[in-house]
């Protein structure tokens, strides 16, 4: 029953982590609390796969990663989803976005994984 339960978990991440690398939609979201505005995006360095990646966080003309990972699917994607609902309870309205046209090219990098 553990081993079934475990396939079918392992399945379940391989199918989401595939179709997010073939539909090439990393998550992305955007956060505005009156006229400011911050972006938080995952970036897949292979435009097919899930990793490597990183998620860059873009606010006040500057951009920086704040965590990047090699081996571990579902990461980025996870992190982005949490400092997002950290700006919301921080007073921030965030909602997902397809929109690349606001992101800054300059970057720092805070944490590695």
């Amino acid at each position: 029953m553990r081993l079934a339960m475990f396939v079918l978990a392992s399945l379940s991440l391989f199918i989401a982590t595939t179709v997010t690398a073939d539909t090439n939609e990393a998550p992305r979201f955007v956060c505005t609390s009156g006229d400011s505005e911050r972006v938080i995006e995952v970036v897949y360095r292979n435009p097919e796969r899930t990793l490597p990646c990183e998620v860059r966080y873009h606010k006040d003309g500057e951009s920086e990663t704040l965590w990047r990972a090699q081996n571990e699917p579902g990461f980025c994607e996870s992190q982005a989803e949490r400092f997002a609902s950290d700006q919301e309870q921080w007073g921030w309205e965030c909602e997902p976005s397809n929109d690349t046209d606001t992101v800054p090219s300059e970057s720092t990098t805070h944490h590695y994984h």
